[in-house]
């Protein structure tokens, strides 16, 4: 099992992340808790008052963008379950963290 360590770009959160190629569930359970993860994540910014669209299926490199009336915020959600929880970022979720000022993770 190989380990990758993420360093965060420059002007992000000084963040690491660490990858690893296996202990993900199965595609249908991964598929599951994200989808809980964006619900989740969209109740809580519109618990605060702003607006949240679902725009994962458009392959901006992030899921969700949510607005108020000044800000706009482009959400890329994890979810994982479990002990040791791990994630990986895909290549256009990477380009985007490194790009878009707007970008947040949760």
């Amino acid at each position: 099992m190989g380990i990758t360590r993420v360093a965060a770009p420059a002007g992000k959160p000084a963040l690491r992340r660490t990858l690893r190629s296996s202990g993900f569930g199965t595609p249908e359970q991964n598929k599951l808790v994200e989808r809980a993860a964006v619900r989740y994540v969209m109740r809580h910014y519109e618990s605060k008052g702003w607006s949240a669209h679902d725009v994962s299926s458009k392959n901006h490199g992030y899921d969700l963008k949510c607005e108020n009336y000044r800000q706009e915020h482009h959400v890329e959600v994890k979810g994982a379950r479990g002990e040791g929880q791990r994630f990986a970022l895909n290549a256009r979720e990477l380009k985007t963290w490194t790009n878009d000022k707007q970008f947040v993770g949760t």
